[in-house]
Order: structure tokens, then sequence, then C-alpha cells
């Protein structure tokens, strides 16, 4: 899988447009994933920085 993944990017520098939209949709799962992670991540972090205050 990577070195087609190699193969997809260098084509796509090249200007292959059809490489470009299949690297996108084979990416696109692993992104969203790390954005998501990145964003809890952030939000666990937050919450442990400003915990609510007790009356």
């Amino acid at each position: 899988m990577s070195k087609y993944i190699d193969h997809l990017i260098n084509q796509s520098i090249k200007g292959d447009k059809k490489a470009k939209q299949e690297l996108l949709i084979r990416l696109k799962p692993v992104i969203l994933s790390s954005i998501k992670k990145y964003y809890n991540r952030r939000e666990c972090i937050c919450q442990v920085k400003n915990p609510p205050e007790f009356n």
C-alpha cells in the first residue's frame, strides 16, 4: 500500500489529476481520523487545564 501511495504522490506532482483524486480518496479516512484525535485530545487537555470550579 505504501508503494502505491508513493506512486500516486509522484504522479500527482507530475500533474496527473486522476492520481490526485485517487490519493485523496485513499487518504481521506486517515486525515479525518487524525483530525478527530487531535480535537478530542485538545478537549481533554483543556478540561484538565481549566477544571470546573466547585462551590
